[in-house]
């Protein structure tokens, strides 16, 4: 079962997911001024949401096969330091990504090319395809989705209590925008400005966000393995 601790580490982990470009920044993008269509922007939500709760419905059978083997193997203490190396690469990777976002005053290429596909003119079948693009290659790069697909597969929790949890996970890592989509809905062109002056600050913090979340990641993953090799304090 999950416990307190683990499930306050599990929403800490969906609210970090959902500060990625495709959760929130791209959602954001279709919220600025006329472009603004709640049924198409509610549909790109709910079609990432689908993906993810797949894919990590997929990757939680996969874990569960390999987690007896992966147990026996973590049980040595060469797994130990293989997790705390991992862990420090990890976080220097953060350090790498969080000084390269604070040197550069402009957004990435990366983001530009995100941000002129969203602000394409498209339909229901384009919302879709766009959806999915962004949920398969951010998929890889989502270090707290795989934590907690492993944290659930520890857990010991039966398939269809552990894709609950799963599909809560995603609604909390749709849950900004959704609120942020509420907001613009009802309150209309009044908050334009506001979700403007959002943008532009998303735009130039959002490789901040990720090489912190690959820090603490890192950091998590270093910590655990030095207290099972007894050097740190339990």
């Amino acid at each position: 079962m999950v416990t307190i601790p683990e499930g306050g580490v599990i929403v800490a982990l969906a609210l970090a997911d959902s500060t990625s470009i495709g959760t929130l920044v791209i959602p954001v993008w279709l919220m600025i001024g006329s472009r603004a269509v709640p049924r198409r922007i509610a549909l790109y939500l709910v079609v990432l949401a689908g993906f993810y709760w797949g894919a990590g419905l997929i990757l939680l059978v996969s874990v569960n096969q390999v987690v007896p083997f992966v147990a026996q193997m973590s049980a040595g203490r060469a797994w130990g330091w293989s997790q705390l190396v991992i862990g420090a690469v990890v976080v220097a990777l953060g350090v790498m990504v969080d000084r390269r976002s604070s040197s550069s005053a402009r957004p990435s290429p990366r983001l530009q090319r995100w941000r002129s596909r969203a602000l394409r003119p498209v339909e229901a079948r384009g919302v879709i395809a766009f959806a999915l693009a962004a949920g398969v290659l951010e998929l890889a790069g989502m270090l707290p989705f795989f934590v907690a697909i492993g944290m659930l597969a520890r857990s010991g929790l039966a398939p269809m209590h552990a894709s609950a949890v799963l599909a809560i996970y995603v609604v909390i890592m749709m849950l900004p925008a959704v609120v942020l989509l509420t907001i613009r809905t009802f309150a209309g062109g009044r908050v334009s400005p506001l979700f403007e002056l959002l943008e532009r600050w998303l735009e130039r913090h959002a490789d901040v966000v990720i090489g912190t979340v690959l820090m603490a990641v890192g950091g998590l993953l270093a910590a655990d393995a030095a207290i099972r090799l007894d050097l740190l304090p339990q």
